[in-house]
């Protein structure tokens, strides 16, 4: 069994978080968002901050 470790994301996951939104969007039609993924850049996820 693999295993793996749970975290918060950090500006450095950025670019994976957006490929892999990108790919999960061409594999259902039950999202908001496609195969084009969601219109935000590298840049801009990397400064998002989730509410608290």
């Amino acid at each position: 069994m693999e295993e793996f470790d749970i975290r918060e994301a950090t500006p450095e996951d950025a670019e994976k978080i957006i490929a892999y939104l990108t790919q999960v969007g061409g594999e259902t039609d039950y999202l908001s968002f496609g195969k084009e993924g969601l219109p935000i850049s590298i840049e801009e996820e990397e400064k998002y901050e989730p509410p608290h």
